[in-house]
C-alpha cells in the first residue's frame, strides 16, 4: 500500500486483469482518444465479452497498462503495450466522476492507492444461465413496448420468451430467448395461462419484473416448482440497476424533472416523482432509486438540505449515482459494497425529444429539480 490516507467518499479506481477466453477473438473493447481532453479512453464494450466481465466501462480513462503509466504515450504506443502480453492485459482505469474527483483533490492516480479495487476475468461458464434471474424491464420513450414476445410450451405447460428485440428494454434487462417465466412482479405464474401471465405483465404500466430460468434449467426441472426465494438478479440486470445518471438541463425545460424525498421506513434519500420525457427520465433516473452519490461525493449520511445543495451546486448539470430497491437489497444481503466500479452510465440527450415545444414547469418547493 502507498500509505496515502483517503477520505471515505474516495471513488473506486479499478485494476482490471482482462484475460481472453479460448473462443473469444479479443478482449471486447476498443480504444479511442477525445479531442477535448488528453488521454486514452475505452469506447464500446462488447456485451458478453471478457472486458465486460472484468468491469471495464465505456468512457473509462486508462491510467496504466501492465503497471506502466501511459499518460505521455500516444495511441499506437498504448495499443502495443496492451498487445505485449499475449492473451491477457492489466488496465488501471477510472470512470469520469472518479477521474474528476482525484483531479479536484490534486491526487495522482496509482495502482497502490487504498481505493483500488481489483477484478479478474472469470472463467467462462455455461452454467451461469442455470440459476433463476430477476430481470427488471423498464419501458423507454424511444422504444415501443418491452421488446419481447411470449410463447406457450404446451408440453411443459409453461410460458417462455420467443424473441428479444435488439437494443430493447428486454435485452438491456438480461432477458434471453427460451427463458421460462417463473414469476411476474413477485407472483409465481407457473401453471397460469398465457392470457393470465400477459395480464400480470401489463398490470404495472411502465415496468415489470420477471423471474426467469434458462431453457436447460426449465427442462431439467420439468414438473417441479422453482425455489426462487434466494434467486439473484442476473449480472446484466444488476449492472443496469446501478446507474450513474449524467443529467443536464435543456433550454426549453425547467429543471431536471424529478423530486427528492425521504422514506421513514428506509435510511437515505430517494427519487420520488420522475416526469415523463424529462431530462431525469431520459437520463436513466427511476422512481424509488436511492441516491448514493452526487457529483462523486457520497451522500448516504447527508441531510435533505445538504443533498439538495449538492444537486443545485452546478447550474445546468448533475451526476447522480443511484440504485434501485431490488438491487439495493441484493447487495446488502450479499454484503457487496456499492462502488463506482459497478455502475452503468446513463446520459440525458443533448436536446429534448420535443425541441421547441413548451414543457411543464414546476414549483420552487425544496426537493423538486
Amino acid at each position: 500500500m502507498s500509505g496515502v490516507s483517503l477520505p471515505p467518499d474516495a471513488p473506486a479506481i479499478r485494476l482490471c486483469h482482462v484475460v481472453k477466453w479460448d473462443q473469444s477473438e479479443g478482449y471486447g473493447f476498443n480504444l479511442h482518444t477525445e479531442k477535448s481532453k488528453p488521454g486514452q479512453y475505452l469506447g464500446k464494450i462488447d456485451q458478453g465479452s471478457p472486458a465486460e466481465a472484468t468491469q471495464l466501462k465505456e468512457g473509462d480513462r486508462i491510467v496504466e497498462v501492465n503497471g506502466v503509466n501511459i499518460a505521455n504515450e500516444n495511441h499506437k504506443q498504448v495499443v502495443e503495450r496492451i498487445k505485449a502480453v499475449p492473451g491477457e492485459t492489466k488496465l488501471l482505469v477510472v470512470d469520469p466522476l472518479a477521474d474528476n474527483w482525484y483531479k479536484e483533490h490534486k491526487m495522482i492516480i496509482k495502482s497502490n492507492l487504498p481505493s483500488v479495487v481489483q477484478y479478474k476475468t472469470p472463467p467462462l461458464k455455461k452454467l451461469s444461465r442455470m440459476e433463476p434471474r430477476l430481470c427488471h424491464l423498464v419501458k423507454r420513450p424511444d422504444f415501443d413496448g418491452y421488446g419481447f414476445n411470449l410463447n406457450a410450451d404446451k408440453v411443459r405447460n409453461t410460458q417462455y420468451v420467443g424473441s428479444v428485440d435488439k437494443n430493447s428494454p428486454a435485452e438491456e434487462a438480461g432477458l434471453e430467448v427460451n427463458d421460462t417465466i417463473i414469476e411476474v412482479n413477485g407472483i409465481n405464474v407457473e401453471g397460469l395461462s398465457h392470457k393470465e401471465i400477459v395480464e400480470k405483465i401489463k398490470a404495472v404500466p411502465h415496468e415489470t419484473k420477471l423471474m426467469v430460468v434458462g431453457e436447460a434449467t426449465a427442462r431439467r426441472e420439468n414438473g417441479r416448482p422453482h425455489k426462487t426465494a434466494r434467486a439473484r438478479p442476473s449480472s446484466t440486470s444488476a449492472e443496469c440497476s446501478l446507474r450513474l445518471c449524467h443529467l443536464r438541463k435543456w433550454a426549453n425545460y425547467e429543471g431536471y424533472g424529478f423530486n427528492l424525498c425521504a422514506d421513514n421506513k428506509r435510511e437515505g434519500h430517494f427519487v420520488g416523482q420522475v416526469d415523463p420525457n424529462s431530462p431525469a427520465q431520459l437520463g436513466g433516473l427511476q422512481r424509488n432509486d436511492r441516491v448514493v452519490q452526487v457529483n462523486g461525493a457520497n451522500v448516504e449520511k447527508d441531510s435533505h438540505k445538504q443533498i439538495t445543495e449538492r444537486i443545485c451546486q452546478n447550474k445546468d448539470s448533475v451526476h447522480l449515482l443511484v440504485v434501485d430497491p431490488d438491487t439495493d437489497e441484493h447487495l446488502a444481503r450479499e454484503d457487496i459494497p456499492i462502488a463506482s466500479a459497478n455502475v452503468v452510465h446513463k446520459y440525458t440527450p443533448e436536446e429534448s425529444p420535443s425541441q421547441g415545444c413548451p414543457q411543464a414547469s414546476f414549483t420552487d418547493m425544496e426537493g423538486m429539480f
